[in-house]
């Protein structure tokens, strides 16, 4: 039973250290770290709160520290809970598109899997990332599905059903090569649209990300954000202040909310695998002229991330 109360009260640390750590996103891009593990914080808190209460009195401290690191997790995630229970729009003929994102990874393990999914959703639009190494040829697999597609190169493309207008790239001033970005503009029979994607960096090392984010937010000024549409793997959660900071900048509505994409293959040169995803990096924010109708996640394919489909109405 010592032993069992000691690993409660290391679990109590751990998780509170992290959750309280995480306030200070605010302040501090080294601290913001943290909270993109807002989940794990909280479910760490959760058990270290259970097992303090259950050893009675030599449980105390444990129950004390897991509570408060589950106060410091429910106020970096209330804000984004509270609005999942939004009225969705109902879809109007004509004016409603489907849009997906997916990171495809550079490691894609099922490349066949992935094509054939993405076919057989019969999208307007597919925003991909990483389209390098095994999942370089993913994009011409789907050329009698999504024949207009940016002939740029560069590890973001937008794949669709709408003729392409106009198209460029944009890179990143971040020191990852992968950060890329892809703009496209779509002929639509209610008016044309912009629809940007982009993968930004690790938060890690900090101030890389927030400087990204300041970056796409200027780009954005050049386009009529009544009707863009923004899609990427931003690799930030939506409990950071550096994702909170980047929605205020971008001037646009998130309306990914709350959904966990990453990871959902084996991960880092250890090969490590997670039963769940437990990070939200994916995410696709639209202009006001947009009501959305439905925010999904799609299934495991052969990438590390989960899809997200959206269908939006204007």
């Amino acid at each position: 039973m010592h032993v069992f109360a000691v690993a409660v009260l290391v679990l109590a640390i751990v998780s509170a250290t992290g959750a309280l750590a995480s306030l200070g996103g605010r302040l501090s891009a080294s601290l913001d770290v943290a909270a993109h593990f807002t989940p794990v914080w909280a479910l760490g808190a959760a058990l270290a709160t259970s097992a303090g209460l259950a050893l009675g009195s030599a449980g105390r401290p444990s129950a004390a520290m897991g509570l408060a690191g589950l106060v410091a997790c429910a106020l970096l995630m209330a804000p984004e809970l509270a609005v999942l229970s939004r009225r969705r729009a109902a879809p109007r003929p004509g004016r409603t598109i489907k849009v997906i994102q997916l990171n495809l990874w550079r490691w894609n393990v099922d490349a066949d899997k992935t094509v054939a999914w993405l076919a057989a959703q019969d999208a307007d639009i597919v925003v991909v990332q990483e389209v390098i190494d095994r999942a370089a040829g993913i994009p011409a697999a789907l050329a009698q599905a999504y024949p207009h597609q940016v002939q740029i190169r560069t590890g973001t493309q937008i794949l669709s059903r709408l003729p392409i207008l106009e198209h460029a790239a944009h890179r990143a001033r971040s020191t990852r090569t992968h950060s890329t970005g892809a703009w496209a503009r779509l002929d639509h029979p209610f008016g044309p649209f912009d629809v940007f994607g982009f993968q930004a960096t690790w938060p890690i090392p900090p101030g890389l990300q927030q400087r990204d984010s300041a970056d796409i937010a200027d780009l954005l000024n050049s386009f009529d954000r009544r009707t863009l549409i923004v899609c990427g793997d931003f690799n930030s959660t939506p409990w950071s202040a550096g994702l909170r900071r980047q929605d205020r900048l971008f001037g646009l509505e998130r309306r990914s909310r709350a959904l966990l994409t990453w990871p959902v293959q084996p991960y880092t040169k250890f090969r490590l695998t997670s039963p769940l995803p437990f990070l939200a990096l994916d995410h696709i924010y639209a202009g006001p002229a947009w009501s959305t109708v439905d925010m999904r996640l799609g299934p495991r394919l052969g990438s590390d991330h989960l899809p997200i489909v959206a269908v939006l109405t204007r």
